[in-house]
């Protein structure tokens, strides 16, 4: 399960239904096996632009992305 968290909306799917990540000068970038998107507009830091990567290759069943968190954006279990 993939949870990102933005202000006081929450976004879960299932890590089979991720395709591809990717960062964008605005932010974040999601694509969904469906074909859905989903953009978000958030601050471009160093910490963010590691998020498309670990998404791609980590193999955790529970990644929550937090992005009210500056400190520690991602957790993983």
């Amino acid at each position: 399960m993939i949870t990102i968290k933005k202000l006081n909306m929450q976004f879960q799917f299932a890590s089979g239904d991720f395709v591809s990540s990717q960062d964008t000068p605005d932010g974040l970038y999601f694509k969904f096996k469906d074909g859905s998107e989903l953009i978000l507009s958030v601050e471009k830091t160093p910490q963010l632009q590691t998020i498309p990567m670990m998404l791609m290759k980590s193999t955790a069943k529970n990644i929550t992305i937090d992005l009210n968190n500056t400190k520690q954006m991602i957790s993983i279990s």
